[in-house]
């Protein structure tokens, strides 16, 4: 069984094989995408050439990646591209694109 890296919120999975996709074409297709209940994993990435191997963070079950960078502190816990609020590792929420949008009367919503 591979470890798990409470810190980074992922298990250390498979070093893919060079060409191999971290996540399938269209992911973001994928039927009952955010009823998944997200399991995320670190993969290794591996390139022809002189390109250096590249960490990511995927779903164990259904492929789809990680919000954020694979070496963030505290990465928000959810599927790459969501159209809700970032819910980091340890519980917090930032606002998606970084900023709260301020209410008619001055203050942040």
């Amino acid at each position: 069984m591979s470890a798990y890296v409470p810190e980074r919120g992922y298990w250390i999975g498979p070093t893919l094989e060079v060409g191999e996709d971290p996540w399938p074409l269209f992911w973001e297709r994928t039927p009952n995408l955010d009823d998944c209940l997200h399991e995320w994993e670190r993969v290794v990435v591996r390139y022809r050439y002189q390109r250096p191997d590249e960490p990511c963070v995927r779903c164990r079950k259904c492929s789809a990646p990680r919000c954020g960078d694979s070496d963030e502190r505290d990465p928000c816990m959810e599927r790459r591209h969501h159209r809700t609020t970032h819910l980091t590792l340890s519980g917090r929420f930032e606002p998606v694109g970084g900023y709260l949008r301020k209410s008619p009367d001055g203050s942040a919503s």
